[in-house]
């Protein structure tokens, strides 16, 4: 993995011969180093805790898809992930954020008489959970998307 210098990168992209494997660990860099970052003045300990997971499942569901594109014998990862999990992610927003709503609406009505401290405790693990289980939810959604993209070299036959 080269950190400075462009030419043997560019000279293997020229060549057709960089591999999704080889390009694998600059994608996880990359989406790694997308995740936010809490700034110092407002974040408490949950965010940087929020943070770490994304990181994690960031990291393992790239992993995770990586392998249902058929590991180091897959091709075209990173096209197959960008496009694939583009969709997945508009529709899981889309089936989330009412999901969500329901949730909050059904702990607020049948949690019955809580105190501020209860609902504030409650929010901020909300807010920790909620994501990290959008983000399994759809690195498993990209990855099972992305496996049905596979050729079947007829190794998985049941006959």
């Amino acid at each position: 993995m080269n950190f400075i210098s462009y030419q043997p990168l560019k000279e293997q992209l020229r060549s057709r011969t960089f591999t999704d494997r080889q390009a694998l660990p600059y994608f996880i860099l990359f989406c790694v180093l997308s995740v936010p970052v809490p700034t110092s003045v407002t974040a408490n300990s949950l965010d940087w805790v929020l943070t770490g997971c994304w990181v994690l499942i960031t990291a393992l569901g790239l992993l995770y898809a990586y392998r249902k594109n058929g590991g180091s014998d897959g091709v075209d990862f990173i096209k197959k992930f960008i496009a694939l999990g583009w969709i997945a992610l508009v529709r899981w927003t889309l089936v989330f954020i009412p999901l969500s709503v329901i949730v909050m609406i059904a702990v607020g009505h049948f949690g019955g008489p809580l105190d501020e401290s209860v609902k504030a405790e409650a929010t901020e693990w909300f807010h920790l959970i909620a994501p990290c289980i959008f983000m399994i939810v759809l690195f498993q959604r990209i990855g099972w998307h992305i496996k049905d993209t596979v050729e079947d070299d007829g190794t998985n036959c049941l006959v």
